[in-house]
């Protein structure tokens, strides 16, 4: 553990380290002080008021740098595709991207064909996936949120997502027109995000790896398939059964 000045980030950088490796509810508030060196048995108390406060620390450690990039991405995104309509609208265009790098003559189409499913999921995949190579806990940072995003039930796992001035609240507003309806009605831009922080947690738990651009790009690639794969006619029946049975 890097030599840090303070009580509060030396409780920050165990509680990061022990909730990764271990798991968030496996570990004491007690080994966490322990293994920050703390003097007083009450500082974690004193600085963060619970687990619940301590791992939100931990968490915004991070957050606000893949907030940043993503609204980054998304303000990118949002001046290329203002004028871009749903999917399943008539007359939809199915045209690659123009600016597609190193290929100029033959540029790389998104998935399906759409333009914005590859921006879109480039805006989810590469902020978090920078974390891969932070030396500051990035790695442990990306195992923590694939515990959490596993277990919706827990408050700080929707919370990010629910925070309006949040980065994953805007790209989920900006995915929605892009998708089919149904697929926004059925969760999939939820499944997304899961998926997401599930596999890069994964790639963090088993690294560090010299070189993660492959890793992220496939990832990608994948992200963008999902968004905009077709429902099937089954899928639709069973949709519209529900629906019918519960009077959504």
């Amino acid at each position: 553990m890097a030599r840090l000045a303070g009580t509060r980030e030396r409780l920050i950088a165990a509680a990061e380290e022990l909730f990764s490796t271990r798991g968030i509810g496996a570990v004491s508030l007690n080994e966490i002080v322990r293994a920050a060196g703390a003097r007083n048995a009450t500082a974690l108390q004193y600085h963060f008021g619970d687990r619940a406060g301590l791992l939100r620390a931990v968490l915004d450690k991070h957050t606000r740098d893949v907030d940043e990039r993503r609204h980054a991405m998304l303000d990118a995104y949002e001046l290329g595709h203002s004028e871009t309509p749903r999917p399943d609208a008539p007359d939809h265009p199915q045209t690659p991207r123009p600016d597609a790098p190193d290929h100029p003559q033959t540029p790389r189409p998104d998935a399906l064909g759409h333009p914005q499913s590859l921006s879109l999921a480039s805006a989810l995949v590469h902020p978090p996936a920078v974390k891969l190579a932070d030396p500051d806990g990035g790695p442990a940072y990306l195992r923590i949120m694939a515990e959490l995003i596993s277990h919706p039930a827990a408050s700080l796992a929707t919370a990010e997502q629910d925070d309006p001035a949040g980065s994953i609240h805007r790209w989920r507003r900006l995915a929605a027109p892009a998708l089919q309806q149904d697929a926004v009605r059925l969760h999939r831009r939820l499944v997304a995000i899961r998926f997401t922080m599930v596999e890069l947690g994964r790639r963090a738990r088993s690294g560090p790896h010299a070189d993660d651009r492959l890793f992220v790009g496939h990832l990608t690639d994948l992200v963008a398939a999902l968004l905009l794969a077709p429902l099937s006619e089954e899928t639709l029946r069973l949709a519209a059964e529900r629906d019918a049975a519960t009077g959504a």
